[in-house]
């Protein structure tokens, strides 16, 4: 019959004395990380944080604990156990500095959340500026097609319907016979008398706008929004094209000031030789 051997109990530390004394152990630095400027990377960022401010939560709660116990046992301590009370207040010693370190560790988490936070930020920002910026150079594009389209397609389209326009009515013009009078013998009375003959267009085709389906208020629409898009070229191309405007206007004035001073010179000599 084999005898198992006896375990040996494992020696307990200063933090197993008593289930009121259990001193806690200092909380870990939370784990340090690079900052990766991106969204999946500040959200590592962010749990990281987050579990190592869980870990301070629970080591602080368990370091207040200890203190309230220890504070208990102090009080209920009699004041002629003088070894015993000093060795509690050691602990409680122990225990405040132990909280001590936590709040030090709980300001330098802070600090690296504000960090974080200011990356973050900056981050956000300067996404939304290339979004802006994305955006601009896009919209710019597409409407440099909206004004080809309208200038190169349309407005070349709107002439040519105008043209074909101009052309039926011409056409309708001479067909059209116009209303006239004529003398005719009146078979009641037998006397001659004027007839009205109302004007025939001479043909059975309906008119353009109909053929066409373009009507006049659909012609002022295109018109207008050509118009618009003239006004929209213009604007650009002075706004691309200012600096070079504006020596042109300056070149101008210039040449105006010289004729003019010229002009002037020109009178006084003839005034001088008229007096003289």
């Amino acid at each position: 019959m084999s005898h198992r051997p006896a375990e040996t109990p494992a020696t307990p530390g200063p933090a197993a004395e008593t289930s009121n004394e259990k001193v806690a152990s200092p909380p870990s630095p939370p784990t340090p990380g690079i900052t990766i400027p991106t969204r999946d990377g500040f959200a590592i960022h962010r749990d990281r944080m987050r579990d190592s401010q869980g870990e301070i939560d629970r080591h602080r709660t368990s370091v207040q604990e200890g203190l309230q116990k220890l504070q208990k046992q102090l009080e209920a301590t009699p004041e002629f156990e003088v070894d015993k009370r000093l060795s509690i207040r050691n602990k409680i010693k122990t225990f405040e500095d132990q909280l001590e370190q936590i709040g030090e560790e709980q300001a330098s988490l802070d600090r690296k959340k504000a960090a974080i936070a200011r990356e973050e930020e900056q981050a956000r920002i300067q996404q939304h500026r290339q979004s802006l910026k994305a955006a601009q150079v896009e919209g710019m594009a597409v409407a440099d097609k909206i004004r080809d389209c309208i200038l190169r397609v349309l407005l070349p389209l709107q002439r040519q319907l105008g043209q074909w326009g101009d052309q039926e009515r011409l056409a309708r013009n001479h067909l059209l016979v116009p209303a006239r009078e004529v003398e005719v013998i009146d078979p009641m009375t037998g006397a001659p008398k004027i007839q009205h003959i109302a004007a025939d267009a001479n043909t059975s085709e309906p008119h353009y706008a109909y053929a066409t389906g373009i009507d006049e208020h659909f012609r002022e629409a295109i018109a207008e929004v050509v118009k618009e898009a003239q006004r929209s070229e213009a604007t650009l191309y002075a706004r691309t094209h200012a600096h070079d405007i504006q020596q042109q206007q300056a070149s101008v004035r210039q040449q105006d000031q010289l004729a003019s001073e010229v002009d002037r010179a020109r009178r006084e000599a003839l005034a001088r030789e008229g007096t003289a």
